[in-house]
């Protein structure tokens, strides 16, 4: 019975041991032609890495400009058109995106406008979601609050603020 096993396997383990020796000679046993051994080296050998420019790609120009650019200028600007200043009022619905002035690196207008964060006095979280440019918030309370802004312009390019916003009783100032 033992002899009938090993006759059986025997093949199977010389045909194993064949291919694990065929796949050694390839990757490691086949000589390059310049001193060293292995398919690897076969396949590197005609490979140019030393004549390479890897500066002279066509978008590397395009990728070293739009990274060199600065990120968007954020400002809280509580001013309306004619310059007159717009308070903040409590328990009312306002856009807080339109208090900022946000600007790319060429002094274009920057639209995407995000308000990621605001915290009241104590320090606590009032928001559950992102603003969007065109979404209301009530602030409940006169106070300060801290608010976080992210603007991202045309070029992808991003910068975060946290501004201090006074909110007030008061409609207008002169």
């Amino acid at each position: 019975m033992i002899k009938k096993v090993i006759k059986e396997y025997s093949d199977i383990v010389l045909e194993f041991s064949i291919v694990i020796a065929l796949i050694l000679l390839v990757f490691f046993g086949l000589p390059a032609g310049n001193g060293k051994f292995g398919m690897a080296n076969i396949l590197a050998k005609n490979v140019d890495t030393d004549g390479v420019d890897y500066g002279s790609f066509v978008d590397s120009a395009v990728t070293g400009t739009v990274l060199g650019k600065a990120k968007p200028t954020v400002e809280f600007y509580p001013y309306d058109l004619t310059g007159k200043r717009m308070n903040i009022v409590a328990n009312k619905d306002i856009n807080i995106s339109s208090y900022f002035k946000c600007e790319d690196s060429e002094g274009n207008a920057v639209t995407r406008i995000r308000i990621t964060s605001i915290k009241d006095g104590t320090g606590t979280e009032l928001l559950t979601n992102d603003l969007k440019e065109t979404d209301t918030f009530r602030f409940d309370a006169v106070g300060t609050y801290n608010v976080t802004v992210t603007a991202t312009d045309s070029n992808n390019q991003k910068n975060t603020v946290e501004v201090n916003i006074p909110v007030t009783s008061k409609k207008q100032e002169g």
